[in-house]
């Protein structure tokens, strides 16, 4: 049973990851396209689920599983009624606003916490945290493809679509707001995840707490989380918690430049807004 599970989480983590992946790629891809059309149509059409369908179906935004921004879900829902309709919305808002990652980083902690493991076992329970990771690091990608595309990253995907004048006066500090939110919906659950599964089921850390009561432990992964910058964390006491550790490091290089980026951005934009007053 146990096993089933971790392989159900593995699962359902490996399709999130996959939905955010290519969402990324279909922004890199399509995005200005999608811009530049939806700025065209009429402001009916602008809110018209079967129209917008159509739009992302045009810019193969409608792959497997549920598409770009969940819009599978979306039209599947705007075509429903009763239970199912519910049933669609529901799972829309659940993949749509970055509830998934928690959701599944919650279910990941407990099963490690909640049961004894071995064997393949860990090794899936592992699997499945640095899946985690990597769906973070997805977000941070998504982040930067949308900025290199000259795309405002808050309207041109998360609430995408908006009318036309806000799609194209998006805030930048509405940007930095969301990575800084990006943080603490993903970036902080996935690596406190990966380093409970180490130091749980590996032995990863000297030292770490494995007796300990679920909200120490959360305590302690989280307080070794952010010390991993500084080299502060955790002693690796083997292969694994070495490669953690050069994993914490990675993702928070990555999300800094993320952070600092977007800062830049909300800068120049105040700057450029005091030159025209």
């Amino acid at each position: 049973m146990q096993q089933a599970l971790a392989i159900l989480l593995l699962m359902a983590i490996a399709v999130r990851v996959y939905s955010l992946i290519r969402g990324t790629l279909w922004i890199g891809y399509h995005g200005r396209d999608f811009a530049r059309r939806f700025r065209g149509m009429q402001p009916s059409a602008q809110v018209d689920p079967e129209k917008l369908w159509r739009l992302y179906q045009d810019l193969e935004g409608d792959f497997l599983p549920f598409g770009v921004k969940s819009w599978r879900l979306k039209i599947a829902a705007h075509r429903s009624t009763g239970i199912a309709a519910l049933l669609f919305s529901g799972l829309r808002l659940l993949w749509l606003y970055w509830l998934a990652g928690p959701v599944l980083t919650a279910l990941l902690i407990w099963l490690v916490l909640g049961s004894e493991a071995d064997g393949a076992i860990r090794y899936l329970e592992l699997s499945a945290s640095l899946l985690l990771v990597a769906g973070a690091l997805a977000l941070v990608a998504e982040a930067v493809v949308a900025s290199g595309e000259g795309l405002p990253w808050s309207g041109s995907y998360h609430r995408w679509p908006k009318v036309t004048s806000r799609l194209r006066s998006e805030h930048p500090n509405q940007d930095f707001a969301l990575a800084v939110g990006l943080g603490f919906v993903a970036v902080l659950p996935s690596l406190v995840a990966t380093i409970m599964v180490a130091g749980v089921r590996f032995s990863a850390f000297v030292d770490y707490p494995s007796e300990a009561g679920v909200v120490d432990q959360l305590a302690r992964a989280m307080s070794a989380s952010l010390a991993a910058v500084g080299g502060e964390s955790f002693q690796a006491a083997n292969t694994t918690g070495q490669l953690v550790k050069v994993l914490i490091a990675l993702v928070f290089v990555s999300y800094a430049v993320v952070l600092l980026g977007r800062l830049a951005g909300m800068a120049m934009s105040q700057d450029a807004t005091r030159r025209r007053r």
